[in-house]
C-alpha cells in the first residue's frame, strides 16, 4: 500500500512538472508557470524538500529560457524591469526556497517526535512499585 501511495506521489509530481516543461517549450509561459507552481504546492504539501529543490531550479531555468527565447514576453526580466515590477519565476523560486525552509524544521520536529522525552517515558524506566494488599 506504502509503495503504491508513494507511486501515485511520483507521478503527479512528475506530471506537474512535465506538463510545466511541455508548456514551457510550446511557449505557453504563463500555464507552465502555474503547472509549476501547482508542483511546489503539492511538494510543499507533502513537506518534500528534494521536490522543493527541483521546483526552485526549475522556475530559475524557466525564467532562464523565456530570456533567451523570448525577451520581450511579459514574463521576461527585460519585460518586468521596464515596468519596474517583480519577475514571477523569481518569486516562485524565493517561496520554493521558503517551502524548503519550513520542511526542513517540520522534518526535524516530526523526526524528534520519534524520541520522546524522558519525562513521558518515566514510568516504563521506573515502575511504579506494586501495592501490597
Amino acid at each position: 500500500m506504502q509503495d503504491r501511495q508513494s507511486r501515485e506521489t511520483d507521478e503527479i509530481y512528475e506530471s506537474l512538472m512535465a506538463l510545466s516543461n511541455q508548456a514551457l517549450t510550446s511557449n505557453h509561459y504563463e500555464a507552465a508557470y502555474h503547472m509549476l507552481t501547482a508542483a511546489m504546492h503539492y511538494a510543499s504539501d507533502l513537506g518534500d524538500e528534494q521536490y522543493l529543490a527541483r521546483v526552485e531550479q526549475e522556475a530559475k531555468a524557466q525564467r532562464n529560457w523565456i530570456d533567451s527565447h523570448t525577451p520581450e514576453h511579459r514574463l521576461s526580466t527585460q519585460s518586468v524591469n521596464k515596468h519596474h515590477g517583480k519577475n514571477l519565476y523569481d518569486m516562485l523560486a524565493r517561496q520554493a526556497t521558503a517551502q524548503i525552509a519550513i520542511a526542513k524544521q517540520k522534518n526535524r520536529i516530526n523526526s524528534h517526535r520519534r524520541y520522546p522525552w524522558l519525562g513521558e517515558q518515566s514510568g516504563k524506566l521506573f515502575p511504579k512499585e506494586k501495592q501490597t494488599e
